[in-house]
């Protein structure tokens, strides 16, 4: 997240950060979806 906020700031925001900012928070909501089936194996 910092490295968004200083793209924000330095007014730099590229296509290829909002898609990486995106997918990381979809793979973290993903696993607090599936956090049970995660812990339990």
């Amino acid at each position: 997240l910092s490295v968004l906020a200083k793209c924000v700031i330095e007014a730099k925001l590229s296509q290829s950060m909002i898609l990486y900012q995106l997918f990381c928070g979809l793979y973290i909501l993903d696993y607090f979806f599936y956090e049970e089936f995660m812990t339990s194996t």
